[in-house]
């Protein structure tokens, strides 16, 4: 899920994205830093391969809480993919000014 304000991504979309993932994909969550309201949650997963079992791949994954929801939202649409904490700090100090 992602904030409505960020995304453009209609529900056939986002089914096309899923609809490519590997059966029985899964992700692995691990730790979580959360500060306010944003978060950057390690995440993992295993995608196949030819030559052997998978391999594992490791991401961090920014959050944001939607205020509508008072839920935590993930950027599915990649338009915060590799944003680290400074950068989410600094959106959501501009989505917060922007509010008032």
């Amino acid at each position: 899920m992602i904030s409505a304000e960020r995304s453009h991504l209609i529900e056939d979309q986002f089914l096309e994205v899923i609809r490519k993932y590997p059966p029985g994909f899964m992700v692995t969550v691990g730790k979580a830093e959360i500060k306010g309201t944003q978060a950057i949650v390690d995440i993992s997963y295993k995608m196949p391969s030819i030559f052997n079992d998978g391999y594992t791949i490791n991401e961090k994954i920014p959050l944001t809480i939607d205020t509508a929801s008072n839920t935590w939202k993930v950027d599915f649409t990649g338009e915060t993919y590799g944003m680290d904490m400074a950068e989410a700090k600094k959106i959501e100090a501009a989505e917060l000014r922007s509010m008032k």
